[in-house]
């Protein structure tokens, strides 16, 4: 699993967290873990309402080669 979290430049208040898994189980893992459980218990008091998710099944590793560049060798 890989974790970022970024912070709204416009709202102080507002994060974005991605979340990236191998696949399906190693998501099932995190989501049953004990450190997710505790943090889901002590959420509620942080938070200002339930967290919007997006969730995106990529192809392959997700990954692509940016089209607007070349290099020529």
């Amino acid at each position: 699993m890989a974790t970022s979290a970024y912070r709204s430049s416009d709202d102080p208040n507002c994060y974005l967290l991605v979340e990236i898994f191998r696949d399906a189980d190693a998501g099932r893992l995190h989501v049953e873990s004990d450190h997710l459980q505790a943090a889901i218990t002590a959420l509620p008091a942080w938070l200002a309402e339930v967290p919007q998710i997006v969730h995106a099944d990529t192809p392959g590793d997700g990954w692509s080669r940016m089209s607007e560049l070349k290099i020529e060798q």
